[in-house]
Order: structure tokens, then C-alpha cells, then sequence
């Protein structure tokens, strides 16, 4: 699975005890504030911000859920693809805010999520880019902030929420998995709002073309 291991051990990094900090090494390699996301007086980290795998398998497992299961290809099927490009549309309507489905993947006990908690996700300094180190190789991930909308927007890419949006913004993820194929990237506008007193990122449009 493309990009998968970069997922997963950016995800060890902070949800799992199976690795040490000897096995992992977290590098910042880029502290931008210009194109970072600052969210009261903290920065979001690049490993937080979640774009479409280029197996789609999180969205495949919620299209799979609540839209209709799919026996073949969901990338050949136009409703899967305007589910990911349009997904602040299903938000809160077909597909259940800030919800996670147990789907047996043993890297995510919690369960696999489209919405993002940002309780671990701060940091002091404004973090745009990182470079992870383990015994399998070195990967990197970074961001920048490319526009902010206007909060009225959120009525337009997620009609169905009706907590209000405390920002909107359009970012660029940036990754490398240590592969051969070199530094590849994906646009996706965010929602970000809180809710039972936590901040929740939300995806409101994937730009798959970007």
C-alpha cells in the first residue's frame, strides 16, 4: 500500500508504545510561520493533517459503511470519487461527525477516523516540516497554509454541520516516503471547529488532481 508505512510510523510516533525512542527519530527540518497553522497560540504538526492515501482505504471503508459496499473498484465508481472530493457534503449527514469505524486494522486500535483530534497535536513552535528516522529508512512530511476562506464558506462545503467553523483553510501536504518516486503532494481544505470541548480538524474537499 502506497504511503502506507509513513501513515504508520508517524502514527507509532505518538499512539504506540511498540517502538522506543531509539527505534524512532523525529527531526524538525523546516519552523515556518508564515505557512503554518496557528490554532490559538500553538501551531498544528504536519503528521496531523491526513490527505486521501493513494489506496483511498479510509474513505473506501466509510463509503463501504454508509454509502453502499462495493464489490469492485471503488475508484472506477464517479460516486466514490465525488465522496472524497465533496466530503464536507456527507459530513454530519450520511456520515457521522468526528466518528471512527473499528475496521480490524491492528495499527489503529482506536478505530480509523476522517476527523482529526487535535489534543496531541500542537506544538510551541510552528513545525512545517519533519523528518522521521527508523530501522527501515527515513521518511518526510510537511505542510503550508495556501489560503484562508472566509467562516461563511463552511455553509457551502459542509451544509450539514451546524457547529460553527472557527477557520477554514486550504493546505498543502507534502510527503516522501523513501522511495524512488521522490516528494509528491495533495490540497485539501480543512474545517477546523470544537466540539465537547475539544478542536476537531475536518477534511471539507480533497483536491485529488493537486
Amino acid at each position: 500500500m502506497k504511503n502506507f508505512l509513513i501513515i504508520l510510523l508517524l502514527f507509532l510516533v505518538f499512539k504506540s508504545n511498540a517502538y522506543t525512542q531509539e527505534d524512532i527519530k523525529r527531526t524538525v527540518i523546516e519552523e515556518n510561520d508564515n505557512i503554518a497553522w496557528k490554532v490559538d497560540d500553538k501551531f498544528i504538526m504536519p503528521e496531523c493533517f491526513d490527505y486521501v492515501w493513494s489506496s483511498g482505504d479510509r474513505y473506501e471503508a466509510f463509503f463501504d459503511e454508509y454509502i453502499e459496499k462495493l464489490d469492485t473498484s471503488h475508484w472506477r465508481d464517479p460516486r466514490f470519487q465525488n465522496f472524497i472530493v465533496e466530503i464536507g457534503k456527507y459530513l454530519n449527514k450520511e456520515v457521522p461527525l468526528n466518528h471512527s469505524i473499528k475496521d480490524g486494522w491492528e495499527e489503529y486500535p482506536e478505530g480509523i477516523s476522517l476527523s482529526r483530534k487535535l489534543d496531541d497535536c500542537m506544538r510551541i513552535k510552528p513545525e512545517t516540516k519533519i523528518r522521521i528516522e527508523h530501522k527501515f529508512g527515513r521518511s518526510e512530511v510537511g505542510y503550508e497554509v495556501l489560503e484562508t476562506y472566509k467562516i461563511d464558506k463552511g455553509k457551502d462545503l459542509a451544509p450539514y454541520i451546524e457547529i460553527k467553523f472557527e477557520t477554514i483553510k486550504k493546505v498543502k501536504i507534502t510527503w516522501w516516503d523513501g522511495g524512488s518516486m521522490g516528494r509528491e503532494n495533495q490540497s485539501v481544505t480543512y474545517g477546523l471547529l470544537e466540539t465537547n470541548g475539544k478542536k476537531i480538524l475536518l477534511p471539507l474537499i480533497n483536491h485529488i488532481d493537486s
